[in-house]
């Protein structure tokens, strides 16, 4: 799927319309947030840093 599909299921509002990356490393994983970033701006408060701070179960993952 191109990026701009993604774009068009994110704009129609569709229920779950998600894109999930999975890395090998925290690294990878900042870098690809910032690949990301650079294609869709991120909307200011909706960044959840579970990396840095992971919740109490263990989970961790960056949520934009």
């Amino acid at each position: 799927m191109t990026a701009d599909e993604v774009t068009q299921l994110i704009l129609a509002g569709l229920p779950g319309a998600q894109v999930r990356v999975l890395t090998d490393d925290e690294d990878d994983c900042y870098k690809a947030l910032g690949i990301l970033h650079r294609q869709w701006q991120m909307i200011p408060g909706r960044f959840k840093d579970y990396i840095s701070t992971p919740k109490m179960n263990g989970y961790r993952s960056l949520h934009t």
